[in-house]
C-alpha cells in the first residue's frame, strides 16, 4: 500500500514538473512580450517608376554594411527626390531609449542622370553623409565620413572612420532583433529548465525510495 502511495507522490511530482516548466516558458515568453518593439514595417526598395518624371521614392530600414552594432537600429525611414527641386526629403522615425521620435530633413541633390541619384548631407559637425540612389539595382546606400574637425572633443563620441549603409527591408531587421533578444534569454530560461527539473527528479525519487527502506527494514 505505501508503494501505491509513493508512487502516486511521483506522479503529482511529475505533474507539478510539467506545470512548473510551463509558468517558465510563459514568464519566459511575457518578459520576450515586454521587451519587444512594434514591427518595423516592410521596405528596402526604391520605387523608379517615376524617375523620368523627376520622382523618386524608397521606404527602409537603416543598417551598416558590416553589421556594426547602431546605437538606435529599430527605426524606419521614408525618402521622398524631387529632381526639379533639387532635395530629397527624408522623414524617419525611431524608438530612443524606449521613446518614439520623428524627423524630417531635406538633402540638396548633387547629381541625378539616367541611373543614379546622389545626395548630400553636411550639416553634422563631425560626420557627412553621401546617398546615392540606383535605378538598376532599385536601392540606396550611404556613406558615412568623418570631417576634418571630427578631431574636435565634441566628436570624440564618434568612430573615425567611413561607415557604409544601405536601406533594408524593416521587417527582416525586426525579426533579427527579435532573435538576439531570445538569444540572450533563452540560456537563461533553459538553466532554470534544468534546476526546476533537477529538483523535481530528487523529490521523485525521494518519494519512491522512501517506502522501499521501510519495506526493507521490515523484512528485517
Amino acid at each position: 500500500m505505501s508503494m501505491v502511495r509513493a508512487v502516486g507522490r511521483a506522479v503529482l511530482w511529475l505533474l507539478c514538473g510539467f506545470a512548473g516548466s510551463l509558468a517558465i516558458l510563459m514568464v519566459t515568453n511575457s518578459i520576450i512580450d515586454l521587451r519587444g518593439y512594434p514591427r518595423i514595417q516592410s521596405g528596402g526598395q526604391v520605387y523608379t517608376d517615376s524617375w523620368d518624371r523627376g520622382y523618386v521614392r524608397a521606404v527602409g530600414t537603416w543598417v551598416f554594411e558590416d553589421e556594426t552594432k547602431q546605437a538606435f537600429p529599430r527605426q524606419t525611414t521614408e525618402i521622398k527626390c524631387y529632381r526639379d527641386e533639387k532635395e530629397c526629403l527624408s522623414a524617419q522615425a525611431e524608438i530612443v531609449s524606449d521613446m518614439l521620435t520623428v524627423q524630417a530633413e531635406r538633402f540638396p541633390i548633387t547629381s541625378w542622370d539616367n541611373q543614379s541619384i546622389v545626395y548630400v548631407s553636411r550639416d553634422p559637425v563631425c560626420v557627412s553623409y553621401t546617398y546615392t540612389i540606383s535605378r538598376s539595382t532599385q536601392r540606396i546606400t550611404g556613406q558615412r565620413q568623418p570631417k576634418p574637425s571630427s578631431t574636435a572633443a565634441a566628436c570624440a563620441p564618434f568612430e573615425h572612420r567611413t561607415f557604409n549603409l544601405s536601406l533594408r527591408d524593416g521587417f527582416l531587421v525586426w525579426q533579427q532583433l527579435q532573435a538576439e533578444d531570445q538569444r540572450v534569454i533563452s540560456p537563461i530560461m533553459y538553466a532554470t529548465l534544468g534546476i526546476w527539473w533537477a529538483f523535481i527528479v530528487y523529490r521523485i525519487f525521494r518519494s519512491i525510495r522512501r517506502p522501499a527502506l521501510s519495506g526493507a527494514h521490515t523484512a528485517l
